[in-house]
């Protein structure tokens, strides 16, 4: 059980998640520095860079609990730090489907991160990595296909060319659309994998016994907030390690963010 500390941060509002201004079913968050503290703890203390969630305010200086707060480790600013919380999201994402080298790996358009969905699919070693949406976009990468949701049957098609001999199946939609997860059940194989990540604004009816229960496949459900990593800090502990470790990597922190709007 994580002990309740109150904190008082130096928050710089240059360091706030620009990417949760105007979405309202994301939480905020930012990256500041400790300036006091009412007893050391946890490895707290004045100076110390952390994660803040929750930051609503537009008041440099904000009051936060100690569950609301995340160790940033020496060696990252704040304007690399801001960027933890989606990629850890995104690690997490492929390691509960259980991504393989040489899997197929299909995501859909949905989130500002789409793209760093793709990229981190490819970089595990999806072979092919395919994104779908109305916004085929070229900052997926060369690595990275795009197939239009135009014509949803010769979507169907297609993918069900391209996964039939792959020796397994990933997905993840982060649309929350019904149209876009009905392609997905529908060219899901058998054993594979599929996260359903959208927003939950659309209502949703899923043949769970002939699309799921038949094909021995798994489904697992989330909704893509980077915050979440705050809420279980536990379940994302791993995962927000990595990140770290990515981020330090001036290489692959390129590679990973090159042309989005971070």
């Amino acid at each position: 059980m994580r002990l309740e500390q109150t904190l008082r941060l130096d928050v710089v509002l240059d360091r706030k998640s620009r990417l949760v201004d105007g979405l309202a079913e994301w939480t905020s968050y930012g990256v500041g520095r400790v300036v006091g503290i009412d007893a050391k703890k946890n490895g707290f203390s004045p100076g110390s860079l952390l994660l803040v969630k929750t930051w609503d305010s537009d008041n440099p200086e904000v009051v936060v609990s100690e569950r609301d707060c995340l160790l940033v480790p020496d060696g990252l600013d704040a304007d690399v730090a801001i960027l933890a919380p989606p990629l850890a999201l995104v690690l997490w994402i492929w390691e509960k489907l259980a991504l393989e080298l040489g899997e197929i790996a299909v995501y859909s358009e949905g989130t500002p991160f789409s793209a760093l969905v793709g990229r981190v699919a490819w970089w595990r070693g999806g072979c092919p990595v395919i994104g779908i949406g109305t916004n085929q976009r070229q900052e997926f990468g060369a690595k990275v296909e795009t197939l239009g949701l135009e014509d949803p049957e010769a979507l169907i098609s297609e993918l069900k060319q391209r996964v039939k001999d792959k020796a397994g199946f990933a997905a993840v939609d982060l649309s929350g659309c019904p149209e876009v997860i009905d392609v997905l059940l529908e060219v899901l194989p058998p054993r594979g994998r599929l996260m359903l990540a959208g927003p939950k604004n659309r209502p949703l009816t899923i043949d769970f016994y002939n699309n799921i229960h038949r094909k021995g496949a798994r489904l697992y459900a989330t909704v893509f907030d980077p915050a979440l990593i705050f809420d279980d800090p536990c379940e994302f502990s791993f995962p927000l390690q990595r990140a770290y470790r990515i981020l330090q990597d001036g290489t692959r922190l390129r590679t990973l963010f090159a042309g989005g709007p971070w």
